[in-house]
């Protein structure tokens, strides 16, 4: 398949997240986040599994992908709602940041997991793993956690329970009851939006080229490049939980302003990453040996870990109520952000043929999503 194909085909994809985030959003404000995320991974899950029997056939591949995607799309958003209702604010980036550790944590599974079972049992043996990984979690997760948030226990006394625990699910809610203009409208809410494409871009471009990356400039093949991809995540997961312990203690314990926080926590998850990548750029990425590119790449994609604690927490500091919705938004932009800056740099590295200038292009991203969000974000409460 053709590359700028396969990029368009990408951006459909995202372009159809994009529906399903912010309905997944929706959902998961009006029923139960609970039950709407176990709904879900079922539903991701049983059409994982059906893929392999559809590969023959490409209208009911792309049909069964996109069940999949539906269920997908609403996991992000159904996990803001969950946390803005049942985590006292002490603890909400320390436990957000453990639950943003998921994605990484299937991500070396995967690396590691996949190509034993794909010489063994054949690629549809990956298909068969994911899908019936998910439907075990769903069997333990439904029924062990309970309907409704817990009487809070007294360690969280002291919590700010009224700012934290959004109001229960609303049955009645209509989608004019949800305050779109004023999400369009109100400029923290905006520079959240601004930062969390610029955050979402950057990774996407680092991993999307960075194969060819290592396989123009240091020959080497798809099997070592998976290899080394491993060392970027494990260094994520470290930051992410070290951001979200930190964020907390700040705010609890040093009695920093919450807005400081999501700031300077950000600063280091988009900043850093910048930092990075403007180094890889230098001498046209061609000045740098393998193990230098290595750690750079490894650091810009493990800082960007902070950002539990930044952006990824400033949904529920905004709006408790709508953050579901309000992230379901904000993510799905950025998925369709993300995917075009793939585009864009695959265009600019055609014409170019610069790695400097996709690097540069990529620092530069995440620098003016920052900046828009250093001048304009908030962490104080916008939305009833």
């Amino acid at each position: 398949m053709p590359l700028v194909t396969f990029l368009y085909l990408r951006l459909m994809l995202k372009c159809y997240a994009f529906v399903t985030s912010s309905a997944g959003g929706y959902a998961a404000t009006r029923y139960n986040p609970k039950t709407v995320l176990t709904a879900g991974a079922v539903l991701w899950s049983v059409f994982t599994l059906a893929t392999p029997s559809m590969a023959g056939n490409l209208p009911a591949l792309m049909a069964t992908r996109a069940v999949m995607g539906m269920g997908e799309g609403v996991a992000m958003p159904a996990i803001s709602n969950l946390f803005a209702r049942w985590v006292p604010q002490a603890n909400l980036s320390s436990s957000l940041s453990l639950a943003f550790t998921g994605g990484p944590v299937g991500i070396i599974t995967a690396l590691v997991v996949a190509p034993p079972l794909i010489s063994n049992l054949g690629w549809e043996s990956v298909f068969w793993m994911c899908g019936a990984s998910g439907l075990a979690w769903a069997a333990w997760w439904h029924p062990s956690v309970a309907e409704e948030p817990p009487s809070l226990v007294a360690a969280y006394a002291e919590a700010d329970v009224a700012e934290v625990a959004a109001p229960k699910p609303e049955s009645q809610l209509k989608i004019s009851d949800v305050p779109w203009g004023r999400f369009a409208t109100n400029v923290p809410v905006l520079a959240l939006l601004g930062v969390h494409c610029s955050a979402n871009a950057g990774p996407l471009i680092i991993l999307s080229w960075l194969p060819m990356y290592l396989a123009t400039q240091f020959g080497l093949d798809a099997g070592s490049s998976a290899a080394l991809s491993i060392l970027p995540w494990a260094v994520n997961i470290a930051c992410t939980n070290v951001g979200g312990w930190l964020g907390d203690k700040a705010i609890q314990e040093w009695g920093v302003d919450k807005t400081v926080v999501r700031k300077t926590m950000q600063g280091v998850a988009s900043l850093g990453p910048a930092a990075c990548l403007f180094v890889l750029a230098a001498d046209q990425g061609e000045g740098h040996s393998l193990q230098s590119s290595v750690v750079l790449v490894s650091a810009a994609l493990g800082l960007g870990g902070f950002q539990a604690a930044g952006l990824g927490s400033n949904h529920q500091d905004l709006a408790p109520r709508w953050a579901g919705i309000l992230y379901g938004c904000t993510n799905a932009c950025a998925s369709v952000f993300g995917v075009a800056g793939i585009m864009g740099t695959g265009y600019l590295l055609d014409a170019t043929h610069s790695w400097s200038q996709v690097y540069g292009l990529a620092a530069a991203v995440y620098a003016i999503g920052y900046g828009g969000f250093f001048a304009f974000g908030s962490a104080e409460k916008q939305f009833e």
